[in-house]
This record gives structure tokens, sequence and C-alpha cells, in this order.
């Protein structure tokens, strides 16, 4: 009777698991962890680490891009090495004009 019940709380945890992903994107930003409701229901682009995407990945993938819009979560599109890089840029630059006065 205990392997009948561990067995049916192991199919529960799989199936709570399957239907996650097969409705939400979890992605990982620069800032921390998002979960995005899925536009469609698949199993594609269940996980996904945006940290270092350029314009290319996002053409890559299409319906997390779209669920992102459609979550209002459009922050995680500017979250690349580049504009990281140039954020640092203008808070040393503010640091200098800071010194200067």
């Amino acid at each position: 009777m205990g392997r009948l019940i561990r067995r049916a709380l192991v199919l529960i945890v799989v199936g709570g698991l399957v239907c996650g992903a097969l409705n939400f994107h979890v992605v990982r930003a620069n800032d921390g962890w998002y979960l995005i409701p899925k536009t469609k229901s698949t199993l594609a682009d269940s996980y996904v680490d945006v940290r270092k995407f350029g314009i290319s990945d996002w053409l890559e993938h299409r319906d997390l891009s779209t669920a992102i819009l459609s979550a209002k979560k459009d922050q995680l599109f500017g979250q690349t090495p580049t504009d990281k890089l140039r954020g640092q840029w203008e808070a040393a630059l503010e640091k200098l004009k800071e010194v200067g006065k």
C-alpha cells in the first residue's frame, strides 16, 4: 500500500511539473528569475537564460518574445551585455562628474 501512495505522489508531482512547463516560461535574467505565462501551450522554451541574448537570439525565440511583451516584462529585452556595459560606463562618468565638482 505504501508503494502505491508513493507512486501516486510521484505522478502528481510530475504531472504538476509538466503542466507548469506547458503553461509558463521560466526566464533567468540579470536581475533574477521570472515566470512568464506562455501564449501557446508547448514544451518549447520552458526554461530560457536570457542573460547573454542578442538580437538574433530573440528572433529565434519568437514565442518567448511575444509572451514577454504580453506579460509587460519588456525590460528583459534590454538586459544584454552591451547594455550592462553601457550602464557601468555611464555610472563611472557620473562618479567622475561628482568628483570634479
